[in-house]
Formats: structure tokens, C-alpha cells, sequence
């Protein structure tokens, strides 16, 4: 008589991709230049990069909250001995 093998388990850990990170400004468009007064002025970054590296670090900072808690799905499963990495 043949023997059935045993179904894994279902690991439902997967989490959802992470906001996609938006095109950087172009070369020209990260530096400000400040006319000054009296002198040669000021360079500064544009308001333009400095919101792309905002978004970009938020971007960052949801993929890794996502990837912790899949981690610690896997994680939970492998101490119950469910699955073994």
C-alpha cells in the first residue's frame, strides 16, 4: 500500500510590496543658488531634493516595518518547528 506524504503547512507571511520609490530630480535640480547681498551668494539644497529624500526615506522606512514583520511571521514558525530554514 503506498504511503501519502505529508502537505506542508501553508506559510501565509508574504507582506504586500513596499510604495515605489519616485524618480530622483534631475542633476540640475538638487543645488539652489542663493544670490547674496554683498558677496557671491549661497548654495543650498533645492526644496525639490530635499522632498525627494524625505519621500525616499519614508519609502525606506515602510519596506523595512514590511519586511520585519514577515521576518518575524517566519521567525514564529520555524521556533514552533513548523518550517525550517
Amino acid at each position: 500500500m503506498p504511503s501519502v506524504k505529508p502537505t506542508p503547512p501553508e506559510v501565509r507571511c508574504k507582506q504586500p510590496d513596499g510604495p515605489d520609490v519616485k524618480t530622483a530630480p534631475r542633476s540640475d535640480q538638487w543645488i539652489e543658488w542663493l544670490p547674496g547681498l554683498n558677496g557671491p551668494g549661497i548654495a543650498r539644497l533645492s526644496e525639490k531634493a530635499a522632498a525627494w529624500i524625505a519621500d525616499t526615506l519614508g519609502v525606506v522606512r515602510t519596506e523595512k516595518g514590511l519586511r520585519k514583520v514577515e521576518h518575524d511571521c517566519l521567525d514564529k514558525l520555524d521556533d514552533k518547528g513548523l518550517i525550517t530554514q
